[in-house]
């Protein structure tokens, strides 16, 4: 089947501007058609809040379950179980994210939604961010190359994953196994800097940072400052 889809108001996998909310075309999303066999989809077209989800290939086999998941980003090796109405998603979120201007890069922000077995619309998914948005902003001389978070705490940040989420409701997460306690922005061959703001965005997870947070920025000529 084709999907619509939409963001909540407090879910992005792109920004626009004033922080609107944005779907990219091509987006891949792993999607549980009422049961445990993944299917790849993409977003139709982008640039909007609302896309259409049209599936990538056939979905793997799998058990059946009482609703219709999707996660995003996907991946191959994504997977879903059901207890008690919760639906929980295994994966795993990257330590590295990409640098995109005025933006996080794409796959770098988790959503999932759950369409409910008695709702109305049995083909849109509504989306929610697993995690939040740490938005830097820095003026000055010469060009970022990258830019590393760590918690003080030695907070988890990246690694393997298990979002579990009822239908219509809040997602939660939690780490699991091989986890990273950094994430890096990987800003390439540079992104200068000026007089005017210049805007950095990463995904973190959501949650108390009980000894604050650490950054470390890496310029172009290898020198780097540390922000605590």
């Amino acid at each position: 089947p084709v999907f619509s889809c939409e963001v909540e108001e407090v879910t992005k996998t792109g920004l626009g501007a004033s922080n609107t909310v944005l779907w990219t075309a091509d987006d891949r999303v792993a999607v549980f058609n009422k049961t445990t066999g993944l299917q790849e989809y993409k977003a139709n077209a982008g640039g909007s809040a609302t896309t259409e989800l049209i599936a990538v290939g056939d979905p793997a086999t799998g058990t059946d379950i009482n609703a219709k998941v999707a996660f995003y980003p996907y991946s191959s090796t994504t997977s879903c179980s059901e207890s008690e109405g919760t639906f929980t998603v295994s994966t795993s979120v990257p330590e590295v994210q990409e640098y995109k201007t005025g933006s996080f890069g794409e796959g770098a922000a988790p959503m999932m939604a759950v369409i409910s077995p008695d709702a109305e619309d049995k083909t849109k998914f509504k989306f929610r961010n697993v995690f939040g948005c740490l938005k830097l902003q820095f003026t000055g001389a010469g060009s970022v190359k990258s830019i590393t978070v760590q918690g003080n705490n030695n907070e988890a940040l990246a690694g393997n994953i298990e979002v579990s989420m009822t239908a219509d409701g809040i997602p939660t997460y939690k780490f699991t196994e091989t986890t990273s306690t950094s994430v890096t922005l990987n800003c390439g061959d540079g992104v200068a800097l000026s007089e005017t703001v210049t805007p950095f965005y990463i995904s973190l997870p959501c949650g108390e940072y009980s000894k604050g947070i650490k950054l470390t920025v890496t310029m172009a000529d290898e020198t780097s400052r540390v922000i605590a």
